[in-house]
């Protein structure tokens, strides 16, 4: 931060120079000052694209939809084989409401580079809430080819085969997502295996489930998680 405040104090056109500082005022969590800067970049450079797409990311992560989606539109006439541009365009517009469009920049954004994972998380995740089960799962076993060991993936891929009543291949995914997890005391994991396991007919794994997902929701103090818990254990 010193050298960039040199840099600016020295010559105040430097459009880098206030790109780079917004990047530091960010990581200090001091969002509206990266904004300042962003805003001063792009009055230097209309054509830098990753002030608009940091600029657009920013903007999306505090509410302002239509600016986000405005800036991100600016990167992609700029650049359109921006595939990250592509990937947060999709998440504002699922954010908005705009489901098809934003599968459709998932799409565009993994036709561009298709080995971007979060962009098929991200697909995954929106194929499953318009009821594309399959869809979701095609995503989520695509993250598993790329990374064999996507605790993400698994949970999800788990959470849809139990959606779609395959209780076998859901067990195997939530029990390696409980495996791989750098969290692994995820409550929802293992409430939902405690619903699989309800479906195979073992009722004992159900209870040790269901008994863990019970302590950890209340370690987080997730009230609404933890009396779902406590009723599928009074009906076991």
């Amino acid at each position: 931060l010193n050298d960039l405040n040199e840099a600016i104090h020295h010559n105040d056109q430097l459009a880098s120079a206030y790109l780079n500082r917004s990047y530091v005022y960010f990581r200090q969590g001091r969002p509206n000052r990266a904004l300042q800067d962003l805003d001063r970049a792009l009055a230097l450079n209309p054509l830098l694209a990753e002030a608009y797409l940091n600029r657009g990311i920013i903007r999306a992560g505090q509410g302002d939809l239509p600016g986000a989606a405005q800036d991100l539109a600016q990167v992609l006439e700029i650049n359109p084989n921006s595939a990250i541009a592509h990937r947060h365009m999709g998440d504002v517009l699922g954010r908005s409401g705009n489901a098809m469009a934003a599968l459709a920049s998932y799409t565009e954004a993994l036709f561009l580079d298709p080995t971007y994972v979060e962009v098929y998380l991200a697909r995954g995740e929106a194929r499953l809430a318009s009821g594309d089960i399959l869809g979701a799962i095609d995503d989520y076993s695509q993250v598993l080819v790329i990374q064999p060991s996507n605790p993400e993936a698994y949970a999800a891929r788990g959470t849809a085969y139990l959606t779609l009543g395959q209780a076998q291949n859901a067990f195997a995914d939530l029990s390696q997502a409980i495996v791989q997890g750098p969290s692994p005391g995820h409550p929802d994991l293992y409430f939902n295996r405690g619903l699989v396991r309800i479906s195979l007919g073992d009722s004992l794994g159900a209870q040790q489930d269901f008994e863990q997902a019970a302590r950890l929701y209340l370690q987080q103090g997730n009230a609404v998680g933890y009396r779902q818990t406590l009723d599928q254990l009074r009906h076991l």
